[in-house]
């Protein structure tokens, strides 16, 4: 056995991996072991009856009578939210019984789903010697299905969203005994089939029970694990760490509960899990704000009840100014401190000149609503007090400074968003010049006396404080 293979099957054994493997066919010897699979809990399957095997073309000529054409659609309403509902409409003509509106059933609920579980469901309940050419608007399906099909199977679907109704979709497809055929056309472009299968859509969603319909076939059909000669070092790295499962931090599910529940207050709409932790690592966030963010919802920072578990340091627990128990809750929402006021106020002053009413400050706006260089810039003047003045009340930063403070770290803000709407330098990465317009018009100084193009220029300032 080469000495590559000797490593990958010691660093399997490592982590708790078994790799599989299959009968080496005459082709194969010598060359590079596509028999061996990984991140399976059985063999893979190369061995699978004639009908069940991927077919990228078919031999066969059809008259064009034979072949029967469907049209699919699915949208997601409250897309990206825990009310999120994910329907499907599949249209077989006009008049026809045959045309149905599905309500999807499944945790995972999404525009995506919708388009793939018809389908699916077209797949699973057509007679499967009729030809079928289904015509769909969702490139993402109809390319998942098709032209990435192979390289997906081939990683063990690492990283693929949904795919677990990709694997399914792509097994009663492959059971299928006459062909099928995939085909693209344009949303919303007058194409009668299209736009009847987006009214089913609609009626699909009306249904409040989630039809449940089981499309998920036998295991055997279902090509698992990843092929080791496809694979690369990174790959294999990103599929251990899929397979392991993450440690429940029970105070960072409590924190994005509460980040959820004040989002819904003030929007009506209760985010996802997902889309919480997306946010905190968005683009438009600095690396230590998003570090700040993260240590702050699992309670990583040493503040408060950490210190009561050292001999000699308890002290440390209470806040020294308020003679309470600390906590970061109380470092931002509750404390005494010049600072904490003073910033809050500027942030009110802030909101209000955007004519936006200031919510009720809570544990879930801060983090989850609130522009979170406010609540970084509070930490970062309580650690300079208790640690770098020792809480020496003669050293405290006087109300003017706090407020230069605060100016500084919005000006900032704002040369880093104009300098990132340079897309000749950042290309895809640069941020819409229309959204820094946005954001910070009606509070930077002296708006109506400069030019339209004022984010190409420098030493635009913060007028507020």
């Amino acid at each position: 056995m080469p000495k590559y293979l000797r490593e990958i099957f010691k660093a399997a054994t490592k982590y708790g991996f078994t790799i599989h493997t299959g009968p080496i066919s005459q082709h194969l010897k010598g060359q590079m072991p596509a028999w061996h699979n990984i991140f399976s809990t059985k063999p893979r399957l190369d061995n699978l009856p004639q009908s069940q095997c991927p077919r990228s073309t078919h031999k066969i000529q059809l008259l064009e009578d034979s072949w029967l054409t469907i049209y699919t659609d699915g949208s997601c309403l409250e897309n990206g939210t825990d009310e999120a509902k994910c329907r499907s409409g599949i249209w077989f003509g006009q008049g026809d019984p045959r045309n149905t509106a599905l309500h999807c059933p499944g945790p995972t609920q999404s525009n995506q789903v919708g388009e793939l579980y018809a389908i699916a469901w077209i797949a699973k309940t057509t007679d499967k010697h009729t030809p079928l050419r289904i015509k769909s608007d969702s490139k993402y399906v109809i390319n998942g299905l098709t032209t990435y099909l192979q390289e997906w199977e081939d990683h063990g679907w690492i990283g693929i969203n949904n795919k677990e109704l990709f694997q399914a979709t792509a097994a009663v497809l492959r059971l299928r005994e006459a062909p099928t055929v995939l085909l693209w056309v344009k949303g919303h472009a007058g194409d009668i089939g299209n736009e009847e299968a987006d009214k089913l859509v609609k009626e699909g969603a009306n249904k409040t029970p989630p039809d449940n319909n089981d499309i998920v076939p036998n295991d055997n059909t279902i090509l698992l694990g990843a092929k080791l000669c496809t694979m690369t070092q990174a790959k294999l790295y990103k599929g251990i760490k899929a397979s392991k499962q993450t440690p429940f931090c029970c105070k960072a599910m409590i924190n994005v509960e509460r980040i959820k529940c004040s989002i819904k207050e003030l929007t009506g709409h209760t985010p996802q899990d997902s889309a919480v932790w997306k946010s905190i690592h968005n683009k438009d966030i600095s690396h230590n704000i998003c570090s700040y963010l993260w240590k702050t919802i699992h309670h990583a920072y040493k503040c408060g009840e950490w210190w009561q578990q050292i001999p000699g340091y308890e002290h440390r627990a209470d806040c020294p100014q308020c003679q309470v128990p600390e906590s970061m809750e109380h470092i931002l929402l509750e404390c005494d401190s010049n600072a904490r006021t003073i910033i809050w106020k500027l942030a009110q002053q802030m909101w209000e000149l955007k004519g936006e009413e200031w919510p009720d400050l809570s544990w879930g706006t801060v983090l989850g609503i609130i522009i979170s260089e406010f609540a970084h810039l509070i930490w970062k003047l309580r650690c300079e007090r208790c640690i770098e003045y020792e809480d020496n009340a003669d050293k405290f930063h006087s109300p003017l400074e706090i407020k230069r403070r605060w100016l500084g770290t919005m000006n900032r803000r704002l040369a880093l968003d104009c300098t990132l709407t340079n897309s000749h330098k950042y290309g895809k990465r640069a941020i819409n010049k229309h959204l820094v317009i946005t954001t910070w018009s009606q509070i930077i100084k002296d708006e109506r006396s400069l030019p339209k193009d004022w984010f190409k220029q420098s030493g635009v300032l913060v007028g507020i404080g």
